[in-house]
């Protein structure tokens, strides 16, 4: 649907859309990458032409950009809310650590309609099994036990990457709780042995939490798979699927990075809406 095009800010790569409905359309974030350029994300916006086409057209400049210290290197895989009249959008914000290697935080950016955004920075203090870095899931637009709740992924020091569990002050989207441990870890021996990172924004149906993640093993190959999580409990784990539910399969999908001199066969699910009886998945293939 999305593909790189030259002479635009996303002439070499345009992935891992963030989705959310307008008047029944389509309205994409996508993470757009410009050809000799070492800045690793912009972030723009693509609107269907109209319902259910699967056409979009895309806004000729970036919506968020980098502008601050914190942001540096680059706005990459951003995650979309709406909670009544404002849009909330989680991002990472790729950074310099005080040892000068790159360092993603979790940042957070506001607007009321998809083309003006208000930044507010990073929201974690990044520490204990989080402490090399953190990267977004969505804002769940639905309270649980009186706060709103958002998934994300955190690197430890040994660089495990696993995805844990936040839950806002009440009203306020810049202060949240963590807590201790990760509610999913990288399961041994499964498609998902080496990493887990969440994918869309969260659901709720009945009383379960249902998070489409992406996994991936000593191959690099990414995967989405589902978990289940208890709805009066969000830390708890229900279930977790054995196996993804998808995976690169056509040449569009396979032809991009390599490891160690296979492909890497990259799909990262991250934007998820229902509209007309279906529900629809975004992913970017890398």
């Amino acid at each position: 649907m999305l593909k790189p095009k030259s002479g635009t800010f996303y002439s070499r790569a345009i992935y891992n859309p963030a989705a959310i409905t307008n008047e029944n359309r389509a309205h994409l974030l996508f993470r757009a990458e410009k050809s000799w350029d070492n800045c690793t994300g912009r972030i723009g916006l693509a609107v269907e032409t109209r319902p259910l086409s699967y056409k979009f057209s895309i806004f000729s400049k970036p919506i968020l950009w980098p502008e601050f210290d914190y942001e540096c290197f680059g706005c990459e895989d951003p995650r979309i809310t709406k909670i009544r009249s404002t849009y909330i959008m989680t991002y990472t914000g790729f950074g310099k650590a005080r040892n000068g290697r790159r360092f993603p935080r979790v940042c957070l950016a506001t607007s009321k309609d998809l083309k003006k955004w208000e930044k507010h920075g990073p929201i974690f203090d990044e520490k204990d099994w989080y402490a090399r870095g953190t990267k977004p899931g969505g804002i769940v637009p639905h309270k649980l036990n009186g706060s709103y709740i958002m998934h994300f992924s955190g690197e430890n020091s040994g660089g495990k990457v696993a995805i844990g569990l936040a839950s806002s002050r009440g009203e306020n989207f810049y202060k949240w709780r963590i807590k201790k441990n990760p509610i999913l870890s990288p399961k041994i021996g499964g498609f998902d042995s080496k990493g887990v990172e969440p994918g869309p924004t969260a659901t709720i149906s009945g009383n379960k939490i249902t998070l489409i993640y992406n996994g991936w093993n000593e191959y690099r190959t990414h995967r989405p798979g589902i978990a289940l999580f208890h709805k009066e409990n969000p830390s708890k784990l229900m279930c977790r699927g054995d196996k993804s539910f998808a995976e690169a399969e056509t040449k569009w999908e396979t032809k991009g990075m390599t490891w160690r001199g296979l492909p890497k066969k990259i799909i990262f699910a991250a934007g998820y809406i229902e509209r007309g009886g279906k529900q629809e998945i975004y992913y970017g293939a890398v």
